[in-house]
């Protein structure tokens, strides 16, 4: 299942800031987050259509670059799975992936549509977490590519958290960031 989005740009700022979405995912360390899906150079009045599906998929990664074929992570009712050489455990809202075989393979990479929204490499004793959040977040003029990492100290006041499960549709506006002595900051409203 997924969520339709469509972004509007309804700010009166005249440098069009990008918009970056991400989610946290990260259990270790919150340094780590990734930009998921990047909108930039985006004129007043346009709008910017795209799904976000419900469900992840993640690779495996080696030190060589070498990816694995795109699996979907197993039901959350399993409460384990083994397939290959990897373990997958749920734990409340945390996903671990255990290696409990031998392997090339030396980082997670979690996917939402196929695009990354986390990596993380296998820790003593060869396993990793991901938290499996619900929340999105959007954040302005963040001046970074999508599949980039995000360092924290770049996060602004504009960070917006939203949810998309279990809704079918979702509309997103950008508003204020205007130019003037009535200026506002950008912030986001959800229909």
């Amino acid at each position: 299942m997924h969520t339709d989005i469509c972004f509007t740009n309804l700010s009166l700022n005249i440098h069009r800031p990008s918009v970056t979405i991400f989610q946290r995912t990260q259990v270790e360390t919150s340094e780590n987050l990734i930009a998921w899906k990047v909108i930039q150079h985006c004129p007043y009045r346009w709008h910017h259509p795209f799904c976000i599906e419900w469900e992840y998929s993640y690779q495996l990664a080696d030190h060589d670059g070498n990816y694995s074929a795109v699996t979907p992570l197993p039901p959350r009712h399993r409460s384990e799975t083994e397939n290959q050489g990897l373990r997958i455990s749920y734990a409340a809202d945390q996903v671990v992936f255990t290696k409990t075989a031998a392997s090339k393979y030396a980082e997670v990479v979690l996917l939402k549509n196929g695009r990354m929204i986390a990596r993380q490499p296998f820790f003593p004793p060869a396993q990793t977490t991901f938290r499996l959040s619900e929340t999105y977040y959007l954040c302005a003029d963040l001046r970074v590519e999508e599949g980039a990492v995000i360092h924290s100290h770049n996060i602004n006041a504009s960070l917006t958290p939203f949810r998309v499960t279990g809704q079918e549709r979702l509309n997103i506006i950008m508003t204020g960031g205007q130019p003037g002595i009535e200026s506002t900051p950008i912030c986001f409203q959800f229909s």
